[in-house]
Order: structure tokens, then C-alpha cells, then sequence
């Protein structure tokens, strides 16, 4: 226990080789653990891709647990409504629950996507970043008519299981593909080469948030855009309009209708019915209506009419600060308790 909290302590930390090798050895890691792997932090404990990239079948609890999700009166998806378990083919997680099921950002994006996006994705390239075992947005994106639609994850496991996920929605459009692509990696499919980057509810830190927004920068092209759920119960979600800003990208906040809300609410709530999923809150009428903000980010640079002039960085990222400090400061403490991230 104490070499598992001296590695957390330092992780982010100018910790000398030979600290990270004994703390590393304390805990059976093959290597020491590294610093500046990211949002990869533990390499040695994600399963190495399948030979081939072969997708992963999915395994028998993970089958059984399979909900669909009617996003809008001509899109339904499949989607896992438990978690992808450790041990299981298509995931690997070792108890880690990030990124294992859909999570409210996500839904809300792919709702939005499938009623909203109407004139938004077709004939364009869209890449998204950070998707988990649940690539809502990009599969509703390819329905929208996009010319090519890649689903991203930093974690091998997230993309198998993703892939699994995809190869059961087998409706959708061929231009939807599964793909592993960390944050803090070069491009794999050239820099800016992306018409759209979307991603949803994939901050959870400050350091993640800079990560993303170096992503995004790297991604998207010159005269693209970007559509983003921030999850605004996450440490780290006010961050990412900060370094957004500073890399040159104005934020406006995307409307969504009440029809929208209803419909992401009741796939919620299928969720919640097939497997008693978690999605941080009820699942009744309204229960998920504020806790996530859709926002657009375009470059400053590209000008009219991509930008019309307008930027709401500042108040979004106080709006997600207050929200949180409000969450934060109901919640009471046992004697001798400390809220600590």
C-alpha cells in the first residue's frame, strides 16, 4: 500500500530512476513506472493489441448485457450497458471503470449528433478522441453521412472493446472504423488532417485536459471544428476552455433542445434498466439536464464564417468551476475526513 501511494505521489513528479525502479519492483512491475507516460500511466498492466488487430468477440456477461439505444426515429445502437470486466476477451481493465461503459457525455453527444447534426458530418472526416469501450458519437456521426468516422482510444483494451461494440451495430455505414490513437502520440493519420474532432466526457484532470487540447490541436485541420461534451462533475473540466483558448480556439456553447434531452435521458435510462448502469445520477425526466455542456471550439485564425467573433471561454470555464465548487461544498465529511481529489 504504501509503495502504491508513493507511486501516485510521484507519478507526476521529478522522481529519480532508481525511486521509480524500487517502488516499480515493490509492485511487480516489469518496468519502471514512468512520469511522462500520460494518460497512459500504467503500460505494463494494458494488454498489448491482438495480433493482427483482430477485433475481439465479446465475452458471454458482456453479450448478455448488450442495450440499444434509440437516439433518434431512424438510429438505434447497441451499446454495453456494464461495464467491459477484467478478464473478459474484449477488455482487460484490471478494475479500472474509466472508459469500460457509456457515460453520460457520450450519450448526450450521440443524441445531439443523430438529431442535430443533419448538414454538420456528411461527405467530412471525423475523428474521435478518447472513446472508450463506447463510440456513441462517432457510429451516430457515420449515420449523419460522414465520409470517414474513426472512433480513438489510448488504451488497447478500450479499443477492442470498441470494436466488438461496432461489429455488433452492423447497420451503420463501412466508414466507421476503430482505431488506437493516445493523445500525447504523433498523428497516425497525419497532422490536421481531420474535418472534425469531437470527444466526450474524457477530462477527469488538469494534465488530462492539456493533454486533449494539444490532441485536438494536432488533429483538427486549420479550417475545421470541434464539438465536445465536458462533463462538468470531472476535476480537471473547467481546465479545458483555458488551454483551449491558449492554443487559439474560441468556445461557444451548442444549445440542446428539451426533444434532444428527452431522447439522451431515455437511453439513459435503458441503460439503467438492462443493467442497473451508473450514470452518475438518476435517470429520471431531467436528472442529467446541466451536468454536461456541449461546446463548439474553431481556430481564431480561420476567420468568417467559420468564426463569427464570438468566444465564451471565460464564462463556460467559470460556469463549470462554480458548478463543481456547488457539488463539492453539499457534501459533508465524517469527523477526521478531508476531501481530497
Amino acid at each position: 500500500h504504501l509503495a502504491q501511494a508513493g507511486l501516485e505521489a510521484f507519478g507526476c513528479c521529478s522522481t529519480s530512476r532508481s525511486l521509480r525502479v524500487a517502488m516499480g519492483a515493490a509492485l511487480g512491475c516489469a518496468s519502471p513506472p514512468d512520469r511522462d507516460a500520460g494518460c497512459l500511466p500504467w503500460p505494463s498492466r494494458r494488454p498489448a493489441p491482438e495480433p493482427g488487430g483482430a477485433v475481439a468477440r465479446l465475452g458471454g456477461p458482456e453479450q448478455a448485457h448488450m442495450a440499444e439505444l434509440r437516439f433518434s426515429p431512424d438510429l438505434s445502437l447497441l451499446a454495453l450497458s456494464a461495464e467491459a470486466k477484467a478478464g473478459t476477451t474484449a477488455s482487460g481493465y484490471g478494475g479500472d471503470a474509466t472508459g469500460a461503459r457509456p457515460w453520460w457525455g457520450g450519450i448526450l453527444l450521440g443524441a445531439w449528433i443523430a438529431n442535430e447534426g443533419a448538414d454538420l458530418f456528411c461527405g467530412r472526416s471525423v475523428l474521435e478522441l478518447g472513446c472508450g469501450a463506447a463510440p456513441l458519437p462517432a457510429m451516430a456521426a457515420a449515420h449523419k453521412g460522414a465520409a470517414k468516422a474513426l472512433a480513438t482510444d489510448g488504451c488497447p483494451a478500450a479499443v477492442r472493446a470498441a470494436a466488438a461494440v461496432l461489429s455488433r451495430n452492423a447497420a451503420l455505414p463501412s466508414t466507421c472504423a476503430v482505431g488506437r490513437q493516445a493523445w500525447e502520440e504523433s498523428p497516425k493519420h497525419g497532422a490536421r488532417a481531420w474535418d472534425v474532432v469531437i470527444f466526450a466526457d474524457v477530462v477527469y484532470s488538469e494534465e488530462g485536459a492539456d493533454l486533449l487540447a494539444k490532441a485536438v490541436d494536432l488533429h483538427v485541420a486549420g479550417d475545421g471544428w470541434v464539438l465536445g461534451a465536458v462533463g462538468l462533475l470531472r476535476f480537471g473540466s473547467a481546465d479545458i476552455f483555458d488551454k483551449m483558448r491558449r492554443l487559439g480556439f474560441a468556445a461557444v456553447e451548442v444549445p440542446v433542445s428539451p426533444d434532444v434531452l428527452a431522447r439522451a435521458e431515455a437511453a439513459a435510462a435503458a441503460l439503467a434498466g438492462a443493467n442497473a448502469t451508473d450514470l452518475g445520477g438518476g435517470s429520471g425526466a431531467g436528472a442529467m439536464d446541466g451536468r454536461c455542456k456541449l461546446v463548439r471550439w474553431v481556430r481564431c485564425s480561420a476567420g468568417g464564417p467559420l468564426w463569427d467573433g464570438r468566444d465564451e471561454a471565460g464564462s463556460l470555464e467559470r460556469h463549470a468551476r462554480d458548478f463543481l465548487h456547488q457539488r463539492e461544498s453539499a457534501v459533508t465529511y465524517a469527523e477526521g475526513w478531508e476531501p481530497t481529489e
